[in-house]
């Protein structure tokens, strides 16, 4: 039974995921909840330190393969994290992987406004 549940859970993660980032898939720390980020982000915990390089990781990726100014002039890794860590207390059942998304398309709008 519970592993149905985990097989339910990582179906539902990967098409939330999926549907949010046009048609494909995120691994790792993307299905973990905006709540657990900001438990984990207060307690400092390792997971913390986990999702934390997820997210500078797919920032970082998503920079290098897209079509567009360089996202991350003039930003830092500090800044980056407390960008989720507000998106996050205000929406704490969204996924860390849709959190990515929408700070790098706030950081591509910023970029083509330069």
């Amino acid at each position: 039974m519970i592993r149905a549940l985990v097989v339910a859970a990582i179906m539902l993660v990967a098409a939330s995921l999926e549907a949010s980032a046009q048609d494909r898939i995120i691994f790792g720390e993307a299905g973990t909840s905006c709540r657990t980020w900001t438990q984990a982000r207060q307690t400092k915990s390792r997971k913390a330190g986990l999702s934390a390089q997820w997210v500078a990781g797919y920032l970082s990726g998503s920079n290098v393969e897209a079509d567009h100014p360089d996202v991350l002039v003039g930003t830092d890794f500090d800044g980056l994290m407390a960008w989720i860590d507000n998106y996050c207390r205000a929406n704490p059942l969204d996924l860390v992987g849709t959190a990515a998304l929408k700070l790098f398309d706030e950081l591509k709008s910023r970029a083509q406004r330069r």
